[in-house]
């Protein structure tokens, strides 16, 4: 999509967000997708500098932005890092929701949850711990879908 095209989308939802009277703080990319001219749209129409996105272990920071990775789609136990969970609510049935909430109440990830403002930010890159387990996520992942499409 053009920078211009895309500036307008932002532009758009950030109007949504204002007249419900919500000051957005972190991009989180639709369906994970999003380019150069996306983060330049973000940029030059808004005030946000965080984007909840990427595979590593460890914030990082590029192209003016901090990415605050996100590698979960459920809460599990992980002893070092900062780790994120992707849950989308309107599709989770009632009983997802109950299992979510009595996860997030156990003694062990309540006390290693922190909200978004405890995030340390800091202008560093990505270190080789983050690319390797990139490369490791992204290696089951295909190897997954590679296997279910060979089930089929």
């Amino acid at each position: 999509m053009s920078l211009k095209n895309q500036k307008l989308k932002i532009k758009k939802s950030l109007k949504i967000f204002h007249q419900n009277d919500i000051d957005p703080k972190v991009w989180i990319a639709p369906a994970h997708s999003f380019d150069s001219l996306t983060l330049k749209a973000i940029s030059e129409e808004t005030n946000i500098k965080i984007i909840s996105d990427g595979v590593s272990v460890f914030q990082y920071f590029n192209s003016g932005f901090h990415f605050i990775p996100q590698q979960l789609w459920s809460l599990k136990k992980k002893t070092f890092g900062l780790w994120t969970v992707c849950l989308h609510p309107d599709t989770m049935s009632d009983e997802e929701i109950n299992e979510f909430e009595r996860q997030l109440s156990s003694s062990s990830i309540y006390k290693s949850s922190i909200s978004i403002e405890d995030v340390v930010l800091s202008k560093t890159n990505k270190k080789i711990l983050d690319y390797c387990y990139s490369a490791c996520f992204f290696t089951k992942f295909f190897a997954s879908s590679i296997y279910r499409n060979l089930r089929k």
